[in-house]
């Protein structure tokens, strides 16, 4: 499930043994609010994604960083927001379409929320990894497919260099050369040759083939 995710102010000396409900505080759809007040010293940071894997390192780096939260940071005309897209919403999904269809969604909505706040003092930031390694296709049933069982970048590596990315204020972020070069290739080829790529990746059983 995509969530956004709410951090409390937490020193990074803190986060060490603590539990996934502590460190990510409160989520979007409880019914707690953190005042909305904004102060120099206390940047705001909005970052999105499952409540485990990505978004679980994405909320650490956060509280480790000592932003503080917050539901409405429009309000303050100050902030920044992290939003977790992915390559994969380049191309349709064989097998997984939905999860490709959601991550197109938020590719472009980051485009076009990014370009909708320009020159406000609220920066938005997409991130689009590759295959990372979380639970997701453990949980998605995908451990008999090729992408399900290929080497994957770590969690924590990805959520990091995407925050950095988001406090330098880029507008997007893909680990690798490669991603980038398979977003490119994805944008001049036909659907129906990406689906069928994708089927391959995918497909129950591809693993043995």
């Amino acid at each position: 499930m995509m969530v956004a995710i709410v951090v409390r102010k937490i020193a990074a000396s803190q986060t060490d043994g603590m539990n996934r409900n502590d460190v990510v505080g409160e989520r979007l759809d409880e019914t707690n609010v953190i005042e909305d007040s904004v102060t120099p010293d206390k940047q705001l940071a909005l970052v999105t994604g499952a409540s485990t894997g990505i978004g679980l390192e994405l909320a650490k780096c956060t509280a480790e960083a000592g932003l503080r939260g917050c539901r409405q940071p429009l309000r303050g005309g100050s902030g920044r927001n992290l939003i977790t897209g992915s390559i994969a919403g380049f191309m349709p999904g064989s097998f997984q379409a939905v999860y490709n269809a959601s991550k197109a969604f938020l590719d472009s909505f980051s485009f076009a929320l990014r370009e909708e706040l320009r020159d406000s003092g609220i920066t938005v930031t997409c991130l689009m990894p590759g295959a990372t390694e979380t639970e997701f296709f453990r949980r998605a049933d995908m451990m008999d497919t090729k992408v399900g069982i290929e080497k994957k970048d770590g969690a924590r590596d990805v959520a990091k260099a995407g925050f950095d990315a988001m406090m330098r204020e880029t507008p997007t972020w893909g680990r690798h050369e490669e991603n980038k070069l398979q977003t490119a290739i994805a944008n001049v080829t036909p659907n129906e040759m990406l689906a069928r790529q994708h089927r391959k990746m995918a497909e129950p059983g591809s693993v043995k083939s």
